[in-house]
């Protein structure tokens, strides 16, 4: 990570195996700046952490300069509330995922983003979904502006960006 990042960067990972893997992947690479689920993290720390840890802590770790979102928050069919849902849903021959499970996921999506679009972080969105299906385009529109890239310019993460600049990836 480049040294002109000067605020923590966040990495939402849902799944639990590859929270871990990344972390220690990360952490042979940038040492002690990387933790897993923890509040106590340096200015210029690396956060892995799931979706539920960071929105019942959000507030109280400082605003990220980088929301790194390595998959969409879908809710998984595995949850019995969510499959319960989900099965109401299919009773009544309506679309559980665009009724549902979509909308559930945008919330999930601008709850989480609201900390960074406030003190005008990025948001990296990893999850190639949002450019391969159809409902790509509610997910983008949902966190609009925006901009679609397939790069990183070091220069973002500039502590001098123009004020009101939102980089939204």
């Amino acid at each position: 990570l480049s040294p002109d990042i000067t605020r923590p960067v966040v990495i939402l990972v849902g799944d639990v195996p590859l929270k871990a893997q990344l972390g220690a992947v990360l952490a042979a690479e940038f040492g002690s700046r990387v933790q897993v689920e923890t509040t106590s993290l340096s200015h210029r720390g690396i956060l892995i952490c799931g979706w539920e840890f960071w929105h019942r802590y959000q507030a109280q770790i400082p605003s990220p300069q980088l929301l790194m979102i390595a998959t969409l928050p879908i809710p998984s069919l595995e949850n019995p509330l969510v499959a319960g849902r989900v099965a109401y849903y299919k009773q009544q021959l309506m679309d559980w995922f665009r009724l549902y499970l979509l909308p559930t996921a945008l919330r999930e999506l601008q709850r989480a983003v609201a900390p960074v679009r406030a003190t005008q972080g990025c948001v990296a969105i990893l999850d190639n979904r949002v450019n391969r299906r159809s409902y790509g385009r509610h997910v983008l529109s949902a966190l609009s502006p925006f901009a679609r890239i397939n790069y990183l310019d070091a220069s973002w993460f500039n502590s001098d960006a123009p004020e009101g600049q939102d980089s939204w990836l």
